[in-house]
């Protein structure tokens, strides 16, 4: 038996001069010319009331290891173990208020027509870092993040159990089944200031919807009021429905970094032989059989970029985030099959030689290698919307692989309506 315990203390990050943002609240009151009853916006850590660190310590890291051989016969061996292991976050808080850009806003009708002479692009001045200063005024108008103040510590569980016999010939094998749980993987949410899915459905054209109901274009409460200055909402006179039906209008897109939303179930089964060292040759070789390595909210294939520019794909948990509905399917390395077998051969025609032709053949071997792997899962594409099943039963046509029944239809902006493209259209697709 070996038995271990360990104990890790992973502290939040920290910043000395408390330059990092907190939660968003969103009761708290935002002071604006001309408008009353807004509320919500960014907090900031050692400044009323709040912590000095963006999320609580965690202090429950506790991890067990187990392992254990039990000789049941002369020649067999049963083989288990388990244990616990906690990832070690890199997650650094976010700093809005503290840097900021000014986005070049030149145009209000898709550059049709200017806004500004390329003389003086940025008449409204180019904005400073307020810091913590502006309160819940803090990035007006822009998209905003912020890390959940309850983020825990991603641990994973592995566990294994064999049973390995010593088989004639100077072989042994070995059956085992391996495998692991991780739980609470880092995830972001990226739909907490999205309008309701009541709304979307009504611009929703695969629902009798219509989407010029959400792109209509309203008055903007927020044209030319101070704090918006450098955002669209400052400079356009009105802004879509959508815009304004999101919960917090006052702002863009809102993301909360640093959730648990995510676990990884992995599942095999795995075949090793080996023959020892015997006349000048041995073998290795190993099959393992994976019919589960499932991504349940993590890791889950590129999706758009975050306010920081930064894709952050790998990390978005939901595939609709009005729904909340989590991405779930094979991991990106998920091989179901793999074979791999290895040896070296000793070559005989020197073993008996002496002088001069022994020294030029003994000594010589060739050692070959196999490997066989299944493919690898695809990512599923960019910038579209899935409509039923997209998968396709791999062909090989000339150089090319097909994974996925290419029907792809684009919206007609003039009627709202979903057309297939030529190319779908050519391969056979009918919707």
């Amino acid at each position: 038996l070996n038995l271990g315990f360990r104990y890790d203390y992973n502290t939040p990050v920290g910043e000395e001069q408390n330059r990092l943002n907190y939660i968003f609240d969103p009761t708290l009151p935002v002071n604006l010319q001309g408008l009353s009853g807004v509320r919500g916006g960014l907090t900031f850590v050692g400044t009323d009331g709040s912590p000095d660190q963006p999320w609580e310590t965690d202090y429950n890291n506790f991890q067990l290891r187990g392992g254990g051989a039990f000789q049941l016969n002369q020649r067999t061996v049963l083989r288990g173990g388990y244990g616990r292991y906690f990832l070690n976050p890199t997650g650094q808080g976010h700093q809005q208020g503290f840097s900021i850009s000014t986005p070049l806003v030149g145009s209000n009708d898709g550059n049709r027509t200017p806004l500004y002479n390329l003389s003086n692009p940025f008449p409204t001045g180019v904005p400073q870092p307020p810091g913590a200063s502006l309160g819940a005024r803090t990035f007006l108008g822009r998209n905003i993040q912020y890390a959940n103040p309850e983020f825990e510590v991603p641990y994973i569980d592995q566990f294994s159990v064999g049973i390995q016999r010593e088989l004639p010939g100077g072989i042994s094998g070995e059956i085992s089944y391996a495998g692991s749980r991780s739980h609470r993987q880092q995830s972001e949410f990226r739909g907490f200031n999205d309008p309701s899915l009541d709304l979307v459905r009504q611009c929703d054209v695969t629902q009798g919807g219509n989407r010029a109901f959400c792109d209509e274009q309203l008055p903007n409460p927020y044209f030319g009021v101070a704090g918006f200055e450098g955002t669209a909402r400052f400079t356009s006179p009105t802004l879509s429905r959508f815009e304004l039906m999101r919960p917090f209008p006052q702002f863009g897109r809102i993301f909360e970094t640093e959730r648990n939303d995510g676990k990884i179930i992995y599942d095999s089964l795995q075949f090793v032989a080996n023959k020892r060292w015997s006349r000048g040759f041995v073998v290795n070789s190993n099959y393992t059989y994976i019919p589960r390595y499932t991504q349940i909210g993590a890791s889950s294939g590129w999706t758009q970029s975050a306010p920081d520019g930064d894709d952050g794909g790998a990390l978005n948990a939901f595939i609709d985030p009005i729904t909340r509905a989590l991405h779930e399917g094979p991991y990106w390395t998920h091989r179901k099959h793999r074979l791999a077998a290895s040896g070296v051969y000793e070559l005989p025609f020197g073993r008996d030689r002496t002088g001069l032709m022994g020294a030029l053949l003994q000594g010589w071997s060739v050692a070959p290698m196999f490997v066989y792997q299944s493919g690898q899962p695809w990512r599923l594409p960019n910038n579209v919307d899935l409509v039923g099943d997209a998968s396709l039963a791999v062909e090989k046509d000339g150089q090319f692989i097909y994974g996925m029944k290419p029907c792809i239809g684009q919206r007609n902006n003039a009627t709202g309506q979903y057309q297939l493209i030529a190319l779908s259209a050519a391969y056979g697709c009918t919707e």
